[in-house]
């Protein structure tokens, strides 16, 4: 039986003493019409709810009903027929054009297109239309009634904000220089009981050239820190303790740090 009313249906297996084989089938049918007039007709943009085969059932516009989103080509058209699901026919073509997010009408009307899939209906998915110039329109408009506040509640608590990232910024910054402090003269000290200690202390990079030496090392050989630095501490021995030094002694010291 076809009532030619649109409407979605659901059913549900009836089974008789046994549950191997269903003797019926319970359908109920219920209608859309109050979907599209108290529902969708409350927004200024197209509904279009479109069928696996491109066909618009659901529309806050009905000059669009049964229409098909994409041309059709004739295996589709008698699949439609066969079904009956969308009546008769004829499915004309929109003639929407859709790229991407966005959709153009037979005028060249332009349309920002949000496109979702409905869950619980495989194949069927929501279109919604928003004409571009309706949205650049009355954008402005509630910019302008709401955007003083806004800005100026925004703005409050932007200075909010800002004092207390300053607060916590100083405090950083005066933990950072106080521990820069710290370093400082831990390093001063250092150095102090590095250069002053009464032996050849110098401090070598892994190629070997020397980083740091005492006072004691330079009055020991002779020479002035700035001829020392950077040169390689094997150049300051012997040749056979160069050799001993390059080929046994510093290897093992800079593997095992002794």
């Amino acid at each position: 039986m076809t009532s030619h009313k649109r409407g979605v249906y659901f059913s549900a297996p009836i089974y008789g003493k046994t549950l191997s084989h269903p003797i019926g089938v319970a359908v109920i049918k219920t209608p859309i019409g109050y979907l599209e007039s108290s529902f969708l007709a409350r927004f200024p943009g197209i509904f279009f709810f479109i069928d696996p085969n491109g066909i618009i059932f659901i529309s806050n516009k009905s000059k669009w009903l049964f229409h098909s989103i994409t041309p059709l080509d004739a295996k589709t058209i008698q699949k439609l027929k066969a079904s009956r699901q969308m009546g008769d026919g004829p499915w004309p073509y929109s003639g929407f054009k859709f790229l991407k997010d966005k959709a153009w009408d037979k005028s060249s009307k332009e349309y920002l297109v949000f496109k979702k899939e409905i869950s619980f209906f495989p194949g069927w998915n929501i279109f919604y239309l928003l004409e571009m110039k309706y949205i650049l329109k009355n954008l402005h408009k509630p910019i302008i009634e709401i955007g003083g506040p806004v800005i100026l509640i925004i703005m409050f608590l932007i200075g909010i904000l800002v004092y207390f990232l300053s607060k916590i910024a100083h405090k950083e910054l005066k933990k950072r220089e106080l521990v820069e402090k710290q370093l400082r003269i831990s390093e001063n000290k250092y150095r102090s009981i590095y250069h002053k200690t009464p032996a050849m202390l110098h401090s070598i990079d892994r190629n070997y050239r020397l980083l740091r030496v005492s006072d004691f090392w330079l009055e020991a050989t002779g020479y002035s820190r700035e001829e020392v630095i950077g040169k390689k501490l094997t150049e300051f021995f012997t040749p056979s303790s160069k050799k001993r030094a390059e080929q046994r002694i510093l290897p093992i010291f800079l593997k095992k740090d002794f």
